[in-house]
């Protein structure tokens, strides 16, 4: 079974879905928004800690965004370079360096799989968190192995994930589209196994990204940006929150993560099947 080619195939099916248009982090609202997420921002900060990481090591860190993971290991380790391919994000990471002098960050504008590694160089960890929205999959697994001396970190999800539930859900009773989630980890673990890698899956069951509205408006609303759908329907979401949202004394409405993310890994080796 070719892994990398149904990762692929998955892959055009989800993104010829309605889904966020091309560029979506080049705009810095949209960018700015995932930046302001306190759970983000605090899952970054713990996972920093939890690496244990040498304080000489070097690390590449693909799809950084705005520094969820790149500015807390600042402090921490010798040197980064980070990945981003999104104006939007990479606008908010150099902000954000700027502000804490993490002078340690070096930015590359790229996609990961137009990189040059020649730019991009060795270094001893690899990390791409929930950045691997690439259709060869192949190639881009690769390149990081060859780009990693001691380990390559990836984060993912295991099985639907909530967010494409409410996607799957709502779409076919709102616009009348079904739609395609994104290939998971299963496929990720099998083309890692076909390119001669031998990763860990490591569940991570602590971890999961909830967030309160403070009204029944503002859940509509940000289903509404979720689905890319205007007005017509509130009735159908205030009725989906009811049912799949949980309710706060304080009268707004909890949307609870219920995805399962992991955490692959493996070390790097010097020859792989073709």
């Amino acid at each position: 079974m070719d892994y990398c080619t149904l990762w692929k195939e998955q892959f055009e099916l989800a993104h010829g879905c309605p889904k966020k248009q091309p560029g979506y982090y080049d705009d810095l609202g949209n960018a700015s928004r995932y930046d302001d997420s306190l759970p983000i921002r605090l899952d970054g900060q713990r996972r920093a800690q939890e690496f244990g990481f040498e304080a000489d090591a070097s690390v590449l860190d693909i799809g950084p965004g705005p520094g969820t993971l790149a500015l807390p290991l600042a402090p921490l380790v010798g040197s980064i370079t980070a990945v981003e391919p999104s104006a939007g994000m990479r606008s908010l990471l150099e902000q954000h360096i700027r502000q804490e002098g993490a002078e340690n960050i070096r930015v590359l504008p790229a996609r990961w799989e137009d990189a040059d590694p020649d730019q991009v160089g060795v270094h001893d960890y690899v990390i791409a968190s929930y950045s691997l929205n690439m259709p060869d999959i192949g190639p881009a697994l690769r390149k990081m192995n060859a780009l990693a001396c001691k380990k390559v970190i990836l984060y993912w999800f295991s099985g639907l994930a909530t967010w494409e539930k409410l996607k799957v859900d709502l779409l076919p009773v709102t616009v009348g589209r079904q739609f395609c989630p994104q290939p998971k980890s299963d496929l990720l673990y099998g083309a890692l196994c076909q390119l001669g890698f031998s990763p860990r899956v490591i569940p991570l069951t602590d971890t999961e990204f909830s967030y309160d509205y403070p009204s029944m408006q503002a859940a509509v609303l940000n289903l509404q940006g979720r689905l890319g759908i205007g007005e017509g329907f509130e009735s159908v979401l205030q009725e989906y929150i009811r049912n799949h949202y949980r309710p706060l004394p304080n009268g707004g409405w909890r949307f609870c993560d219920q995805t399962h993310y992991v955490r692959l890994e493996w070390q790097p080796v010097q020859e792989v099947r073709p």
